[in-house]
């Protein structure tokens, strides 16, 4: 999929689903690298990472956090924890700037593995509990029921603790970015499928990537995330 995938971008360079299926295609092909330790998925990763630096110089509030995400695994598989952990924060902050409650979510969520990963169960709480709450604050309920159910016993307690109260309180007043939510919420909550090969031939694309933009009108991104989420499962937990 992220081998017969990689021209998408070259057409459709400001529309919402490719650049969102960028972040999400660099994120697996990071993660595939840090489990198969094979050069050419972290080359794939750095194919994304790269478009989405280009896409941020021109608009910092919309690609800026994606960016900074991207980073942040790129390091986490070269080791740099100190690094990494930077580059979260960072990706945090940007996207709750701009109103990206979902990427915010993501990028917490994605810290929290990282932590999980060092055994340093205290931080993993930390940000676990935050990505729980801004998924079901999104509205992505099924998403924050399966982060539940496979951590319980780090979002459970760190739900209780005072600095996590002052999160939620804290949140009261930011207003997540609408446009882009509810069409990926409905995408989080709803059991659709994208098929393989829907995903996968690429090549009317080459010719006409006009057909990008009415098959995604047709298919919607609601589908798409769907698949892209479900593929995701797999390497990320």
């Amino acid at each position: 999929m992220i081998e017969r995938s990689s021209h998408f971008s070259e057409y459709m360079t400001s529309m919402i689903h490719v650049t969102t299926y960028t972040l999400y295609k660099g994120l697996m092909a990071f993660a595939l690298a840090q489990k198969t330790q094979e050069k050419k998925w972290e080359k794939h990763g750095q194919r994304a990472l790269q478009n989405m630096k280009k896409w941020a110089k021109h608009a910092p509030s919309n690609y800026l956090h994606k960016a900074m995400l991207l980073e942040a695994e790129h390091a986490a598989i070269q080791g740099k924890v100190s690094k990494t952990i930077k580059l979260y924060d960072i990706a945090i902050s940007h996207a709750k700037q701009h109103g990206y409650i979902q990427e915010e979510a993501l990028a917490y969520e994605r810290a929290a593995l990282f932590f999980n990963s060092l055994n340093r169960s205290d931080k993993s709480a930390w940000y676990f509990a935050r990505s729980h709450q801004l998924y079901i604050d999104w509205g992505a309920n099924a998403k924050a029921n399966v982060l539940h159910a496979q951590f319980s016993s780090l979002v459970v307690p760190a739900k209780h603790r005072d600095s996590f109260h002052l999160f939620v309180r804290g949140r009261s007043s930011i207003s997540p970015n609408v446009g882009i939510s509810q069409i990926e919420m409905a995408a989080a909550d709803t059991q659709l499928s994208y098929s393989e090969k829907e995903i996968t031939d690429t090549k009317q694309f080459e010719t006409h990537p006009a057909a990008l933009t009415q098959t995604a009108k047709k298919k919607s991104l609601r589908s798409a995330a769907i698949h892209v989420a479900s593929s995701l499962r797999q390497y990320f937990h």
